[in-house]
């Protein structure tokens, strides 16, 4: 299967950092890697045996070269356009007790641009938005020209609302729209299929109107375990048409996920591949 995904790519910035003032920090050390929604969830497309094309843009620095670097070793064939701001980033910092103060750059990453020209080009499968690919400037221009080349191939689209509730507008009712609880609102479930992600308590599916909740393994997710979770749900459901499998896949890529440290690690892709297969046969 070929994916195609438009998302962010961003520098991910971890520091261990001390208070020493009502608003001040110091910064002890700072780690840098390559990250962003759109690279973690093509890494775990790839596990799963997908064809990945990536899309997204980075400035004209140093974060920006790392991450194309970084993008052209984890997909198939990627479209990295270069721009003159910054590119974007996420400052954690860490070492703050209970609290974590998390900073958040858009920057180039909130120029996504895509055309149906493109799209059919390529001919993928399926077509894949990430939440940020809908909210910006040209988060409507981006959607239709998704929608109209779906349409014209013959390929799924599936769209991550993530916490834009309202603010986003799905035109296909045919696309699968993925969300978070508490923030499934509007346009996010007038599509046939909804994918409402719950955390440790798994997920829920909306089909046609009918909800069913998933059982999650009971363990919290950590960074990454989202796109494991969408990146499962997504070959599953292109291999066994099924929502039930898809979502039992996902929440075991996401409990996976969650053993593991880090923006991207292995999982048992094949494991997890399998076991949905079956419950698709157990479900006919």
């Amino acid at each position: 299967m070929k994916v195609f995904v438009l998302g962010p790519l961003e520098a991910e910035l971890k520091a261990e950092a001390e208070q020493f003032g009502p608003d001040s920090y110091r910064i002890k050390s700072l780690r840098a890697e390559p990250g962003g929604e759109a690279l973690i969830l093509a890494y775990y497309l790839k596990g799963f045996g997908c064809h990945v094309h990536l899309s997204g843009s980075v400035g004209r620095d140093h974060w920006g070269r790392m991450i194309t670097q970084r993008a052209r070793k984890v997909a198939d064939s990627a479209h990295i356009r270069t721009l003159s701001i910054s590119t974007s980033f996420r400052l954690k910092l860490a070492d703050l007790g209970p609290q974590v103060v998390e900073l958040i750059y858009e920057g180039a990453g909130s120029k996504l641009t895509l055309s149906k020209e493109e799209l059919l080009k390529l001919k993928p499968d399926w077509i894949h938005l990430t939440s940020k690919a809908v909210a910006g400037r040209n988060g409507r221009k981006n959607l239709r020209a998704a929608e109209l080349a779906s349409e014209e191939l013959g390929s799924i689209l599936s769209v991550d609302f993530a916490t834009l509730g309202k603010r986003a507008r799905l035109g296909s009712s045919s696309a699968i729209a993925f969300c978070e609880e508490g923030s499934c609102e509007g346009s996010s479930l007038s599509s046939r299929i909804a994918v409402i992600a719950a955390g440790e308590r798994g997920c829920y599916s909306v089909v046609d109107g009918e909800v069913v909740q998933h059982e999650g393994l009971g363990r919290g997710w950590g960074e990454g375990s989202r796109e494991a979770f969408i990146a499962s749900f997504i070959c599953a459901y292109y291999r066994t048409k099924s929502v039930e499998a898809s979502c039992r896949a996902a929440n075991y890529a996401a409990y996976y996920k969650s053993l593991r440290r880090g923006l991207t690690a292995r999982i048992p892709f094949k494991e997890i591949m399998k076991r949905a297969e079956k419950a698709a046969e157990e479900e006919r």
